[in-house]
């Protein structure tokens, strides 16, 4: 039996151009069905400055069988009554704590009660012992970690990051005697900072700091965190000098000072990258296919297997987020308005040209050979987008020999469109189109294909690979932090202090229980949501296509599944040197076709 029935047509009908079609009438008819089964979201006013997402469930979506088996996990109701008990697990630690009984670990370590979660289950590397407070750490995290996305070359210090030479030879692993200047000409200074947070409502207790960090790769090749400023509208900065008085006792300033810029590099990687990036983009983008493409479409079959659950999810992960009582509102510092004035500024900077994993890498200075070689997620994650392309690029030369086959395919040109217009349509900016607004090369249709499909099938695979290892564990990346962001060079905060302004019991059971329930890497193996694996696809996929293409698409599906292999076996063998451990997280055999979980 099939994934997705007979064939990839409707009912098993030749999948074919629209201009080559005798039913035309028919297919018209079926499109405009289409439209009242996908239809946008506009009485929301969240809506208005995002991609939108459909208004209901789509009737098609909610008939693919492949959906079935997900709906009770996606409803998240057994994540939350599995929280519910870790909760009181966590109750019953600080409770122990409080007794401070010689003998229990948790009486001496403020942390230690964070570890409950972990008891009889696979301990991460970042939640092992004092991992967590390292600046190698740190630093390891902004190459593989759950946000590695947000680093960028230093060619110069922006001008509201008001760090000076002095204060950088303040740490430890500054080189003697060298300038910001002279770190950043040996292309050896990296960066990340968010200005976009600055004035993002909080909720109550809680300050949203909009951080500039500042990294040095040093000389063992190792990157490491030597100057932070957590305010655009200060000149405090901050370095590992700070967590020392001069009487030799610690401050922690230094660690405050990561977890605050760690708190904002999660908020903003899960309600922009993550909630905005892949699930509203993709939504939006795939629902628009689904208005203006038939079901007899061969693009309609080539995207399918890679839209498992987009629209399923959609609905039952949304009121996470679209909600003022949403479990993800309520875990990060932000306010449910902060969260989405936070993805509004985001969203109002970006363009669909940043989807193009080349030219991003090339914007922030990723690219020059020999940087951070370390950086497995963006190798990885490049090597991964330059196979896609190829395979888009022969599947789109054997559906559209010729450039005029693209101009003459007014579904295709439809789409695009609808995809572009901010009226009617999903609003999306930067679109690879025409003058007129349609697109008439093979270039433009890879492009337009190519950003979202890493967005699903790559992106996401990261996220939901990576939860677990970094984002489970509260110490190491605080969702809120109830506790006065250091101002001045004269505070000093205790460890106690420190965990007593982590996310309280309810809030950090959550927290663990959310990316647990999505880790593909448990000692025994656990059953896939949907089902289909990267590159990997049913035995009936296109196969109402004419011979000659069809033969053609197999082709490309086969050269991208060996494309995948190989990569997934060189990953392996580099893996197996790593300090950390294994790299995996975008392995091929640990990745999905889809916005699947």
């Amino acid at each position: 039996m099939s994934l997705f029935g007979r064939g990839h047509g409707r009912d098993g009908q030749r999948l074919e151009l629209p201009q080559h079609a005798a039913n035309r009438a028919q297919r018209a008819a079926e499109l405009a069905a289409n439209a009242k089964h996908y239809q946008y979201e506009r009485k929301n006013p969240l809506s208005a400055s995002v991609p939108p997402w459909m208004a209901r469930m789509p009737a098609p979506e909610s008939r693919r069988p492949e959906n079935y088996p997900a709906l009770a996990r996606l409803t998240g109701v057994a994540v939350r009554l599995w929280s519910y008990r870790l909760a009181a697990t966590l109750r019953l630690a600080l409770a122990r704590r409080r007794k401070k009984h010689p003998f229990d670990r948790a009486a001496k370590d403020p942390y230690a009660f964070f570890h409950e979660l972990y008891r009889g289950r696979f301990v991460p590397w970042a939640a092992r012992g004092d991992t967590w407070k390292t600046d190698e750490a740190f630093g390891y995290q902004r190459l593989v970690g759950l946000t590695p996305a947000f680093l960028e070359a230093v060619v110069a210090i922006p001008p509201e990051f008001k760090v000076t030479d002095a204060d950088v030879r303040r740490a430890p692993a500054w080189p003697a005697g060298a300038s910001i200047a002279d770190m950043a000409a040996a292309r050896r200074l990296w960066m990340i900072r968010h200005p976009q947070a600055a004035g993002v409502a909080a909720k109550p207790g809680a300050v949203v700091c909009s951080p500039h960090c500042l990294l040095l790769e040093r000389d063992d090749g190792k990157l490491v965190p030597v100057a932070i400023q957590l305010f655009v509208d200060s000149d405090v900065v901050f370095t590992p000098a700070d967590d020392l008085a001069p009487d030799g006792t610690r401050t922690n300033r230094w660690l405050v000072a990561k977890m605050f810029c760690t708190n904002v590099d999660a908020l903003t990687h899960i309600f922009f990258s993550h909630c905005l990036l892949t699930h509203l983009l993709i939504e939006a983008w795939w629902g628009s296919a689904c208005r203006n493409l038939s079901d007899r479409h061969p693009f309609k079959a080539l995207l399918k297997p890679h839209t498992e659950g987009t629209h399923l999810i959609g609905q039952l992960f949304r009121p996470y987020y679209a909600t003022p009582g949403g479990e993800l509102v309520r875990l990060h510092q932000a306010s449910f308005e902060g969260v989405w004035q936070l993805m509004r500024r985001r969203y109002a900077e970006w363009s669909f040209a940043d989807l193009d994993v080349p030219s991003l890498h090339r914007k922030r200075g990723l690219d020059h050979p020999g940087a951070l070689p370390g950086y497995f997620y963006r190798d990885d994650s490049r090597r991964h987008f330059d196979l896609l392309e190829a395979y888009l690029r022969r599947v789109c030369t054997a559906l559209y020999p010729a450039d005029e086959l693209i101009a003459g395919d007014f579904e295709l040109q439809a789409w695009v469109r609808d995809l572009a217009d901010p009226v009617a349509g999903c609003g999306l900016r930067g679109l690879p189109v025409d003058a007129d607004g349609g697109i008439s090369t093979r270039d433009q249709l890879v492009k337009l294909l190519v950003g979202p499909l890493f967005q699903a099938i790559v992106q996401h695979s990261h996220v939901d690979n990576s939860g677990y290892h970094f984002f489970g564990f509260a110490p190491n990346m605080p969702l809120s932090l109830y506790l006065a962001p250091p101002r001045g060079h004269a505070v000093r905060f205790t460890d106690e202090q420190i965990a007593a302004a982590l996310p309280p019991p309810e809030d950090a059971a959550l927290q663990f229980a959310l990316p647990f329930s999505n880790f593909p890497f448990h000692p025994r193996p656990r059953a896939r949501f949907f089902h289909t694996s990267i590159g990997r696809f049913a035995d009936d996929f296109m196969e109402t296509l004419p011979p000659e293409p069809r033969q053609a698409v197999r082709a490309a599906v086969a050269a991208w599944q060996r494309d995948l292999d190989a990569y997934a076996d060189f990953q392996e063998s580099r893996d197996r040197s790593l300090w950390t451990g294994p790299y995996d997280l975008l392995n091929p055999r640990n990745m999905s076709n889809s916005v699947w979980y």
